[in-house]
């Protein structure tokens, strides 16, 4: 009963991941205690073993608690933890009433203790719309969370909105709500509507990231104030995050000796891409990578919360502290 218990989200569609972690907690946790029994672990900084601990140990109000394990850069941790949660059911049968949600991009299936785990708890993978399937899969999805509202939504303005905002379902959440809004009594969202409210936030940001690559900060800063005069500041954020994500996974499967058309696989990448995108980037460290990625996240997390925030001001500085973070060795001024 233990191990159904046991929540494992995988899958690059973060949107997705937090509305079933949502439904988890709203089902599983009494309102009357929810907020003593809800604990929140950073996956990459806590020890497995205070996480076992926690999830073995009985609520002191209400039936269950609920954790929330999430790993925003480290599939090594969550790698470990894991190992840990696989080696201890193995020898023990837990009768923990509480639940543990594991939050992830990926997860490493090649891994004997991984893959035995997974079979025994509920794993659920949220994999992000890909480009080239948006028609398919995005519309649907915009349409009925119009329907759920009672509007409808012509097909221009459909096909402008997923074109304007991609497959970031937290612009388009907020898009869609100021939508309704402005809407009001009237039933049917017209594409006028939607290039009245809507902000495009899809941009191009390769020539951007080639400069950072190379840590050229003068040409990137000039990339980045050419990028703001047609594109949105948030849209330039979503593309770098989005991109740096790719980047971070692709340089940690290669630490752990997958193969670069594994690689290829898992990320949805052409291999020759992969190939010279990782011989791009090679002046950089995962370390590197990731406290660029984290620094972007924060932002991008400051922004969804509306606090007050110069965007420009924010990817200016963000550029320079990760082209000047650590200069190669053999670097000529």
């Amino acid at each position: 009963m233990s191990l159904e218990r046991i929540f494992l989200l995988t899958g690059e569609d973060e949107w997705q991941r937090g509305k079933y972690l949502h439904s988890l907690i709203e089902k599983h946790l009494d309102p009357e205690w929810r907020d003593l029994n809800l604990e929140r672990f950073n996956g990459d900084e806590t020890e497995p073993a205070r996480i076992l601990e926690s999830w073995l140990t009985p609520p002191f109000w209400g039936e269950c608690r609920l954790l929330q394990v999430e790993f925003l850069r480290s599939p090594e941790a969550l790698n470990t933890l894991m190992g840990v949660l696989s080696d201890y059911t193995d020898k023990h049968a837990p009768e923990s009433p509480n639940y543990l949600v594991m939050l992830s991009e990926s997860v490493d299936k090649r891994r004997k203790e991984t893959k035995t785990l997974i079979k025994k708890i509920q794993h659920h993978d949220f994999q992000a719309i890909k480009s080239w399937n948006i028609e398919k899969e995005l519309h649907p999805w915009i349409e009925e969370e119009l329907r759920k509202a009672g509007k409808r939504i012509s097909r221009p303005a459909l096909q402008y909105l997923a074109r304007s905002l991609g497959t970031d379902k937290f612009a388009l959440q907020q898009s869609i709500e100021k939508l309704l809004t402005f809407l009001g009594s009237e039933t049917m969202l017209e594409e006028s509507h939607v290039r009245a409210l809507v902000t495009p936030t899809e941009a191009d940001v390769f020539g951007l990231l080639e400069c950072l690559a190379q840590r050229r900060e003068a040409q990137a800063l000039q990339d980045l104030h050419q990028q703001l005069l047609h594109e949105s500041p948030e849209g330039i954020l979503a593309s770098l995050t989005a991109n740096l994500r790719s980047l971070y996974r692709a340089k940690y499967l290669q630490t752990q000796k997958w193969g670069q058309e594994e690689i290829a696989k898992e990320l949805g990448q052409h291999s020759f891409r992969l190939k010279k995108n990782l011989e791009l980037w090679q002046g950089y460290s995962l370390k590197e990578i990731d406290g660029g990625l984290r620094r972007l996240l924060d932002l991008q997390t400051r922004m969804r919360q509306g606090l007050r925030l110069n965007p420009a001001m924010a990817l200016e500085l963000w550029l320079h502290e990760v082209i000047s973070a650590k200069a190669p060795t053999d670097r000529r001024m």
